[in-house]
């Protein structure tokens, strides 16, 4: 199984039920043409978290400035 990166298959034209779309992924899979999506190690998904609260509060902090 695979974590799939839904941007490389999406519209494709004739796969509209949900069936068809799984066959056709598991057939693009099967032919190796399918790439994984990145995937962060699990200690770093923590690491990353932190930068994006980070960003959000000097963004925040930012826009305040020229209120005060």
């Amino acid at each position: 199984m695979v974590l799939g990166n839904a941007g490389h298959t999406q519209n494709v034209p004739g796969h509209q039920t949900d069936v068809q779309e799984c066959q056709w992924r598991m057939k693009l899979h099967t032919y190796g043409w399918l790439r994984d999506s990145f995937r962060l190690a699990q200690n770093m998904e923590g690491v990353r978290t932190v930068w994006r609260v980070r960003g959000r509060h000097v963004e925040e902090a930012a826009r305040s400035v020229p209120h005060m």
